[in-house]
C-alpha cells in the first residue's frame, strides 16, 4: 500500500510539473565530478601530512620525544596546531564527498573515517620516502614555487621551539661541542646531567639534535644531544634557530 502511495505521489507530481526527469548523464556527470573532488581533497591531504613530517624532520623536532617528557612537550609545541586543524576539516568533507559510495556509505561512520585518515597518514608517509620535498625545497630556495607555497620550505610556520636546536659539529672539547647551522655557530656545554639516548660517541661532521637553555646567543646549556642521520645536501638551510 505504501510503495502504491509513494509511486502515485511520483507520478502525480511528475503530471503537475513538480518533479523533473534529469537524462542519466546528469547524474554520471555529477557522479565523476565528486570523484574528481574527492580525489583532489585526498591528494591535498596527503601532500600536507607529508609535508608536516618533512618540515617536522627538517626542523630536529620529530626526533625530540627521545629526550623524555620534557622532549615530547617540544615535540608538542612544535606541531602546527593550525595546519592540522585544517586538515580535520578537510578530512571532513572528503567523507561528505565518498559518503555517497558503496564501499562507504555502507559502513558506520567512525570506520569509515578512520579508514580515510589511515589511508592519508599512510600516503603522506609513503611521500616523505620519495625526493618531493627536497625537490621542492631547492625550487623554494631559487623562488621557483607560486603562492603559497613560495617560501613554505624557507619559512615554514612554527615547526621550531626555543629549546630546540638542529646543526653538524664543527668542533669537540671534553665540556662541550660547536655546533653550526649554517648560518652561525652555537657552542653547547655537556654536564653529567645530560641526556644522551644515543649514546656520547660523536665526531665532528655529525648532525645532532640539541634540547636545552640558551644561556646566552651563541651559548646553550644541553639537557640531551643525539645524533641524527642527514635527508640532503641542503639538510641545515632555512629550519636552524
Amino acid at each position: 500500500m505504501n510503495q502504491e502511495s509513494l509511486k502515485d505521489i511520483i507520478m502525480k507530481g511528475i503530471h503537475d510539473g513538480k518533479v523533473q526527469m534529469r537524462p542519466r548523464w546528469h547524474f554520471m556527470l555529477l557522479s565523476a565530478l565528486m570523484l574528481v573532488g574527492a580525489l583532489v581533497v585526498c591528494l591535498t591531504l596527503i601532500y600536507a601530512v607529508s609535508l608536516v613530517v618533512y618540515l617536522l624532520h627538517s626542523s630536529g623536532a620529530w626526533f625530540a620525544p627521545s629526550f623524555g617528557l620534557r622532549g615530547w612537550f617540544a615535540f608538542l609545541y612544535s606541531l602546527p596546531w593550525l595546519l592540522l586543524l585544517l586538515l580535520l576539516v578537510f578530512v571532513v568533507i572528503l567523507e561528505i564527498l565518498v559518503r555517497r559510495y558503496t564501499f562507504v556509505y555502507k559502513k558506520p561512520l567512525l570506520t569509515s573515517v578512520l579508514g580515510i585518515v589511515a589511508v592519508i597518514v599512510a600516503g603522506g608517509f609513503l611521500v616523505t620516502l620519495t625526493p618531493l620535498h627536497k625537490s621542492m625545497a631547492h625550487f623554494d630556495h631559487d623562488g621557483m614555487l607560486p603562492p603559497p607555497l613560495n617560501g613554505l620550505y624557507r619559512q615554514p610556520p612554527h615547526f621550531q621551539t626555543s629549546d630546540l636546536y638542529r646543526g653538524m659539529i664543527v668542533a669537540i672539547a671534553p665540556d662541550h661541542i660547536v655546533v653550526s647551522n649554517g648560518e652561525s655557530t652555537t657552542t653547547v656545554f655537556i654536564d653529567t646531567h645530560t641526556r644522551l639516548p644515543y649514546g656520547n660517541e660523536f665526531t665532528a661532521g655529525n648532525l645532532v639534535i640539541v634540547i636545552g637553555d640558551f644561556v646566552s646567543t651563541d651559548t646553550i646549556r644541553a639537557f640531551g644531544i643525539r645524533s641524527v642521520e642527514p635527508e640532503g645536501e641542503d639538510d641545515l638551510s632555512g629550519h636552524g634557530r
